[in-house]
């Protein structure tokens, strides 16, 4: 069961858990001294070994569905986690990978590139969000607002993409990057759930 939180709750648990990692030489440190955001507070941790940033939120229950579909998408395909990691890193050294500061989000960079996969000739990834099987009918599942729903069928969505997508990993970064230099953003809305072209209003 996931457990709902208020605000001050959720920020005094990660203030905790940032003051702890901050006595101790564990495997991850504490990059800030307490929890930031405002709607949804983050405590953000680096991996010592890797270096890996990770943000860690309590409470948020959309989070761990998030967190959910990008995991089935990374058992689909094992590329968009190497493409993941390369993106982000891109992001980060360009100093363009913190939403805190008005720039995108590890989530938002993620959908983009999900997006992109899915938009590929033939697809690397599938529509988890708009599949269904008879055994895994498409059931409303709300989280506030949102309906996070999804195909969680790995071997039953891997079967809707025939023919097969042979790229290697860095020939799909580099059509990332292609596929987004000649994005219109002013135009084209882009989200998991919207898959046609649409005049933002």
């Amino acid at each position: 069961a996931h457990l709902a939180l208020t605000m001050s709750a959720a920020r005094s648990i990660l203030s905790s858990l940032l003051k702890g990692l901050s006595k101790t030489n564990g495997p991850f440190k504490a990059m800030e001294h307490k929890a930031v955001g405002k709607r949804c507070p983050v405590a953000r941790l680096q991996h010592r070994k890797t270096l890996l940033l990770v943000d860690c939120t309590a409470g948020n229950i959309l989070a761990v569905k998030n967190t959910e579909l990008l995991v089935a998408y990374t058992q689909i395909d094992t590329r968009f986690l190497k493409l993941g990691f390369a993106v982000k890193q891109w992001a980060s050294s360009a100093g363009i990978n913190d939403a805190s500061k008005g720039s995108l989000s590890s989530y938002a960079l993620l959908n983009m590139l999900i997006f992109y996969l899915q938009n590929t000739s033939p697809p690397v990834l599938p529509r988890l969000q708009q599949l269904s099987t008879p055994a895994h009918p498409k059931v409303e599942n709300l989280v506030g607002p949102w309906d996070t729903y999804y195909l969680s069928d790995v071997e039953a969505a891997k079967q809707t993409l025939e023919p097969a997508n042979t790229e290697t990993a860095a020939e799909l970064l580099i059509g990332f990057f292609d596929y987004y230099a000649s994005f219109d953003f002013n135009r084209v809305i882009e989200a998991l759930r919207i898959w046609e072209e649409c005049v933002c209003v």
